[in-house]
C-alpha cells in the first residue's frame, strides 16, 4: 500500500495556495454550486481523459484540488443562491460527535 501522507500534505498544501488565490480572484458567494459543479465535471473528463493518455495524472490532481476548494467556499461562505448561511445551526450539529463513530466507519 503506499504511503499518502506526503501526497496528502502536498494537496493540503496546493488546496490552501488555491484556496486564497480563488478568494482574491473571485470574492463573494455568487454561483457557488454552479462553479462546484463545474469544477466535478472537469475532474470527471480529466478522469476521462487520462484512462486514454490525453492528460498527465497532475492534471487530475489540479482538478480535485479546485473541487476541494470550491467544496470548502460553499460550505463555508455558502451561495447567495441558497438560504444556507454558514455558521447556523443544523440537524448536522445536533448529531453524534465525529469521535463517536469508527475510523473505519463508511462515509456517505
Amino acid at each position: 500500500m503506499n504511503d499518502t501522507r506526503h501526497m496528502d500534505q502536498d494537496f493540503r498544501c496546493r488546496m490552501n495556495a488555491e484556496l486564497a488565490r480563488a478568494r482574491a480572484k473571485f470574492p463573494g458567494n455568487k454561483v457557488m454550486l454552479a462553479a462546484l459543479t463545474e469544477e466535478v465535471g472537469e475532474l470527471a473528463k480529466a478522469l476521462l481523459d487520462h484512462a486514454m493518455g490525453k492528460t498527465v495524472s497532475d492534471d487530475i490532481v489540479d482538478e480535485a484540488v479546485q473541487v476541494a476548494v470550491m467544496a470548502q467556499r460553499l460550505a463555508t461562505e455558502g451561495d447567495s443562491s441558497f438560504p444556507y448561511k454558514p455558521g447556523h445551526r443544523s440537524i448536522l450539529q445536533s448529531a453524534a460527535p465525529l469521535e463517536n463513530f469508527p475510523d473505519d466507519a463508511p462515509v456517505g
